[in-house]
């Protein structure tokens, strides 16, 4: 499926090559395997086919200006990301690497656009305008709680973090901030919550007169919070 990021759609697969080079990833799950997070434009430079409904596949070197098939090295082999209508490969620069109708013949110019990532709490970034990237974006520290990001050196990033769109207004957001009995069971094994904390909770609704000095919406008060917070 693709990703959408200031109204554009892209593509994230894992190659062995980016637009930022090291990739800049902190996450040791990463730094243990050669394969980085490449994010392309979800269009292939062919027909325009979404990139994202092909598939990923082993790359094939590039032939070489003598027309030999350069060796496996790092920047040779890894993925690339097959376009599904007529099998175009592109690696993770963005360089198309295969024309399966045209086999001896060397893509020059039809590249895919390809943008920088970090990888930072088991999440992946994008920086949306590559040419600033080398001046200015991979010196921008991203602001990563670092909760989160002990919990993914703890547990692992398949195990600590995840993502999920919900449709609803923050009328419903309000209502599920102030629900904390959900917590133990929707959000186990997320921090030290466990379903073995769910149980009874009693709380007060405050007053206006009662709220903290920054006036928010909804604001309640746990009763004996050192035994029932979970």
């Amino acid at each position: 499926n693709p990703i959408e990021l200031l109204n554009q759609k892209l593509v994230l697969f894992r190659s062995n090559s980016s637009a930022s080079a090291a990739n800049d990833n902190d996450d040791e799950d990463d730094k243990n395997c050669n394969e980085l997070w490449t994010c392309l434009d979800d269009r292939c430079s062919h027909r325009f086919a979404p990139l994202s409904e092909g598939r990923v596949v082993p790359k094939v070197p590039l032939p070489t200006s003598n027309g030999t098939t350069a060796s496996c090295g790092s920047s040779s082999c890894g993925f690339a990301i097959q376009c599904a209508y007529h099998g175009w490969e592109f690696d993770g620069n963005g360089q198309c690497t295969k024309i399966p109708q045209a086999p001896n013949h060397k893509p020059q110019r039809q590249h895919v656009q390809s943008y920088p990532t970090q990888v930072r709490g088991g999440m992946v970034f994008v920086w949306s305008d590559p040419d600033s990237y080398e001046d200015l974006g991979k010196y921008i520290d991203i602001p990563i709680d670092p909760v989160v990001e002990a919990a993914c050196q703890l547990k692992g990033v398949e195990v600590a973090c995840f993502m999920r769109d919900l449709p609803y207004g923050y009328e419903l957001l309000g209502e599920n901030l102030l629900d904390l009995s959900h917590l133990p069971f929707s959000h186990h094994s997320v921090g030290y919550l466990s379903r073995d904390l769910g149980g009874p909770l009693p709380f007060q609704m405050l007053k206006d007169s009662q709220k903290s000095q920054d006036g928010p919406l909804y604001e309640v008060e746990m009763e004996h919070a050192e035994r029932y917070d979970p």
